[in-house]
């Protein structure tokens, strides 16, 4: 795995190596992660979690969504 900094990806022939389906990892900047003190930890519900799922694999409730959002949400 090559390892470049941002700078590096200015440079012509290093921004050559990436494509379209190129990945680019960037590491945390610290080794454990903390909380702030007062952060609340979000959860979704089953509710949404299926109409996340059903906008992500169903086209036709996408289109509708697109269309019409608040009807869409008002109907469930």
């Amino acid at each position: 795995m090559d390892t470049f900094t941002i700078a590096d990806l200015r440079k012509e022939d290093v921004a050559k190596q990436f494509g379209t389906i190129s990945t680019l990892y960037i590491p945390p900047r610290d080794e454990g992660h903390v909380n702030l003190k007062g952060h609340k930890k979000l959860h979704a519900s089953a509710a949404m979690k299926k109409f996340m799922t059903d906008l992500a694999l169903k086209p036709k409730f996408l289109e509708e969504y697109k269309f019409d959002p608040v009807a869409v949400v008002e109907r469930l």
